[in-house]
């Protein structure tokens, strides 16, 4: 996940994309040991308290969410949906 995440934040580093990561630990040095240890390239935020993780009804880790630049969420699922990514950014670049 963190290799793939990587290389689609610098495939779309000049189109209108982000990749936002969400850690659920209540821990937030863990967090940001992760992100230091995978080298991660993109924002991500500390949800200590669940309230990302209630809204949007995660159960499992990771949970990839594709979201439109109108804020609709498109596809929910545990992999990174490329295909979908890369026909949201064209659509709108």
């Amino acid at each position: 996940m963190f290799k793939h995440g990587r290389s689609l934040v610098k495939q779309y580093e000049n189109y209108p994309f982000a990749l936002v990561g969400v850690c659920c630990s209540p821990d937030a040095k863990f967090g940001l040991a992760t992100q230091e240890e995978h080298e991660l390239n993109w924002r991500s935020f500390n949800d200590a308290n669940a309230t990302i993780e209630r809204y949007y009804g995660l159960m499992a880790y990771p949970t990839v969410l594709v979201i439109d630049h109108q804020g609709k969420i498109q596809w929910i699922g545990h992999e990174i949906n490329e295909a979908l990514v890369a026909k949201l950014v064209y659509d709108i670049k």
